[in-house]
């Protein structure tokens, strides 16, 4: 097992993430922002030197926390988007020996469940053809987007993409911190797909 944390939670600059990741002890890091800037879309000097750094601080990177899919963006976004992003991730995740990078499954833009649920599979099924290709694992958290509105449609996301690149990164507190009760379902939902798990507490709600 690997443990590392998302490293932008410690501190907005790349040596204040390392410090806190070594004073845990930790070997690995899950990158997300630097300074404010998503990891997956620095310029190539900033990447370069903060991959100087990480040598430097003596880590490894577990995963890539990219934009894709997540709240920042909708369904009804330019798809173009995504595969860009993913494009430029990927020879950066083989230059950091980084299998796994996080994405979500679109939010919503006022399209019907059916609409909103092919067209998010249809773009999950592109990008997890991508990541075959580049020997990754495209992780989706339980967060936002089609795949987590409910249990039931987290497992048959999963199913409709049907891609052995395509993976669930299950967030232990996500259920709660979005308004769910049944976090137990949401895990036996997740199971059989779990690649990668977030470790988060939530207090609410309750009942």
């Amino acid at each position: 097992m690997t443990l590392s944390g998302i490293a932008d939670e410690a501190g907005a600059d790349l040596a204040t993430q390392i410090r806190a990741h070594r004073a845990l002890g930790w070997g690995y890091i899950d990158l997300r922002n630097i300074d404010g800037a998503q990891f997956t879309t620095l310029d190539d000097a900033a990447f370069e030197a903060a991959c100087e750094e990480l040598t430097a601080g003596g880590l490894k990177v577990s995963s890539f926390a990219s934009g894709i899919a997540n709240w920042a963006c909708r369904i009804d976004d330019p798809f173009e988007q995504s595969i860009t992003t993913l494009q430029q991730a990927i020879p950066r995740m083989h230059r950091l020996g980084c299998r796994f990078i996080r994405t979500m499954s679109y939010p919503n833009a006022g399209l019907a469940d059916d609409a909103w649920r092919d067209e998010a599979v249809r773009r999950m099924k592109i990008l997890g053809a991508m990541a075959a290709d580049a020997g990754i694992i495209i992780t989706v958290e339980n967060c936002d987007g089609w795949a987590s509105t409910s249990p039931a449609n987290y497992a048959r996301f999963f199913e409709r993409v049907d891609s052995p690149e395509v993976k669930a990164v299950y967030d232990t507190g996500n259920p709660a911190s979005h308004g769910h009760t049944n976090t137990w379902d949401w895990y036996l939902a997740a199971k059989p797909h779990i690649a990668y798990i977030h470790i988060k507490d939530h207090t609410g709600p309750l009942g």
